[in-house]
């Protein structure tokens, strides 16, 4: 059966019909840009399924004609998901829909454009810890003492200051002299001198990082004209989800794409716009037809989750912000909800109430999966954690320690980027070490610093230090061949087109490596066993990658570890505990919002800040919280905490019309 006739065959069983007259709306729009403003629980991805489904049905669009880019990683995982249901697309016409994040379908066009802006297409992507150490080094180095003194008068912590700064004047797409003309930083001559060293670094280590993907992609369709109109052509069908979440970078990348009169559909709710911390612009939203005259828009005001007690009461709250679009959001499930507002002395007694009520709501019949903690920072909720281990009770700090993040994986990793990418000095300093290999710092020094002077690959400097006579220790000369063939080998297995699930096993298990490593340490250290199944673990995640994409090479399996990491909550049969900004996305027959008192929710920034904006986003976070429970909304607070008396209960409590 053809994708279109399979599509034909959904609408025909359970498609339409099974939507409300809005949702309708949304998935039979034809051509023009829409705007569709969504509330919680509005049924966005059910929307947007249908909506590419109708496409294809209707012979407007093929389906590596659409472009749908979403915020989040499981987003775009679901979306796949969904799409590949036999009676949607089924999975040939899922895998024609170029679904991703921003993040991943800008690396995607720049591995296809590498050369323009100096890189190979197989150039690595730092995150902002790896940015970090590069801000390290350059501090550490005496020969920039002057910076570093500069820098230790304003009292900050540099690298994390510093990091911070550039990603946010990156989503606004500044260069570091941009960014000294418009901003009013106190450090902001330092910071882009720093900046302009970190830039440099990421060229000659064949790199970017997460926010360069989206700048070096808006420049590229700005400067080349031909390859815009390229992508256009390409994807005549653009879908947005979660538009309020984009940053200006985000924001412009999509108005290129789409052009003024273009096919783009965005899915918004300017009233869950809680990410301006990262860079988010709500603005982009609220003014979209400043991008798009000509749009439509369409409102889905059902929520289908939450009973109509916590609809009413996060709806009231919110509509306090006067920077938002007017929306009425209405219960499709009705009344039935509970909103409970307890008050405890201090947070070791409300950690022991919830402790409580966690074990009564599971005694009732409600699955342990289905309760979530949140709150405003995740120091509220440790007090909680030591009752919950105490009874018994399993539970997940949600936005711990990823895979990707453990220190085993990231070693791992480095080993392939090294592979896929010779010119990364960053993933040899810590592959090389990774087990040390009786190779100290100065010689990886010496060998990054010959890999620099003479332009050659990392691996080729190892053997000239070996060869040149600046390293005297005989083991550390036979360390270094010995690492320079290993890898040398594995490259040439890479580009002779070996399938990326063996070469990875191939380069974890050489010898003097991480497998071996492990297995040594097994009889002597506890976690040696866990690292070895970590490392089992990538070997799948690689053979899944390949039966996804048979011809995927080992650079994108890369990128898929380091942008497609899983940042789902999971559905594990457990008690989880997040932040709120963590739980976005999420639901659960019963939500514990911890922690809500004044100057904590609304945060005492936002509270003394002199920007209105900083409150209204407070009460966007409040109004996510809310709407995360289905039946049950827990909103605690205390009277104490750490000792010290509290600001007593949130104004959001009084305007949800909760407590008096």
């Amino acid at each position: 059966m053809s994708v279109t006739e399979q599509a034909a065959a959904l609408l025909g069983a359970a498609g339409s019909d099974t939507l409300t007259s809005e949702q309708q709306q949304v998935a039979a729009h034809g051509t023009g840009p829409l705007l569709v403003t969504a509330g919680p629980g509005a049924g966005k991805t059910s929307t947007i399924t249908q909506r590419i489904v109708r496409l294809v049905r209707d012979s407007i669009a093929r389906p590596s004609e659409i472009l749908a880019m979403t915020f989040t990683v499981s987003a775009a995982n679901e979306l796949r998901d969904r799409l590949a249901d036999p009676r949607m697309l089924g999975q040939a016409g899922a895998r024609g829909v170029m679904v991703g994040t921003f993040h991943s379908v800008c690396a995607h066009v720049l591995r296809n454009h590498a050369e323009l802006f100096g890189r190979t297409d197989a150039f690595s992507i730092y995150d902002a810890d790896e940015l970090g150490r590069i801000v390290d080094q350059l501090l550490a180095d005496p020969s920039r003492a002057e910076l570093r003194e500069q820098l230790d008068r304003f009292g900050h912590g540099p690298r994390a200051e510093i990091v911070r700064v550039m990603s946010l004047a990156k989503t606004h797409l500044l260069t570091p002299t941009g960014y000294v003309e418009r901003s009013h930083h106190p450090m902001k001559t330092v910071i882009a001198q720093v900046w302009q060293h970190v830039s440099d670094e990421l060229a000659a280590n064949n790199a970017l990082d997460f926010d360069d993907l989206l700048v070096f992609a808006y420049a590229l369709f700005m400067s080349r004209p031909s390859v815009l109109l390229h992508y256009r052509r390409r994807w005549p069908w653009v879908l947005v989800d979660e538009h309020q979440d984009n940053n200006w970078a985000q924001i412009w990348l999509v108005a290129l794409l789409a052009g003024s009169d273009g096919n783009v559909t965005a899915l918004a709710d300017d009233d869950q716009a809680i990410y301006r911390f990262r860079g988010a612009e709500v603005d982009g939203t609220l003014r979209f037809r400043f991008w798009f005259p000509n749009a439509t828009t369409i409102a889905l005001g059902q929520n289908f989750r939450s009973r109509a007690e916590i609809v009413m009461a996060a709806r009231r709250c919110v509509e306090h912000n006067r920077s938002r679009t007017q929306k009425v959001l209405v219960s499709a499930r009705g009344p039935g909800g509970r909103i409970d507002t307890p008050v405890f002395a201090n947070e070791h007694a409300e950690a022991e109430w919830i402790r409580t009520c966690v074990e009564e709501t599971i005694g009732s019949g409600v699955p342990v999966g289905e309760i979530y903690v949140v709150a405003r920072n995740a120091y509220l909720t440790q007090p909680l954690q030591r009752p919950l281990t105490e009874a018994g009770i399993p539970y997940r700090v949600v936005g711990g320690l990823g895979f990707y993040e453990r220190a085993v994986v990231k070693d791992a990793i480095a080993y392939l980027e090294l592979i896929a990418n010779p010119r990364d000095r960053r993933a040899f300093r810590r592959a090389v070490q990774s087990p040390r290999r009786k190779i100290g710092d100065a010689t990886v020094d010496r060998v990054i610093e010959t890999a620099r002077e003479e332009g050659v690959e990392i691996t080729t400097a190892c053997s000239v230090v070996a060869a040149d006579g600046s390293v005297r220790q005989r083991d550390t000369r036979a360390a270094l061949d010995q690492f320079a063939a290993a890898f040398a080998g594995l490259r040439r297995r890479m580009l002779a087109g070996e399938p990326v699930d063996v070469v990875v096993k191939a380069a974890l298990s050489m010898p003097g490596g991480l497998v071996a490593h492990h297995q040594g340490r097994a009889s002597r250290r506890d976690d040696a066993d866990q690292a070895i199944e970590d490392l089992r673990t990538l070997c799948r995640a690689a053979a899944a990658h390949r039966r996804r994409d048979p011809a995927a090479t080992l650079a994108a399996f890369v990128q898929s570890a380091m942008l497609d990491a899983d940042d789902a909550d999971g559905a594990d049969d457990v008690v989880r505990i997040s932040t709120i900004h963590r739980a976005k996305g999420c639901e659960a027959h019963t939500v514990i919002v911890v922690g809500c008192e004044e100057r904590v929710l609304p945060s005492w920034r936002a509270t003394e800040s002199a920007d209105p904006r900083d409150l209204e986003e407070e009460r966007r976070l409040f109004y996510v919280a809310a709407t995360r429970a289905r039946k049950r909304l827990i909103l605690t607070r205390s009277n104490a905490r750490r000792g010290r008396p509290t600001a007593g209960p949130s104004r959001f409590l009084v305007e949800a019309g909760v407590v008096a």
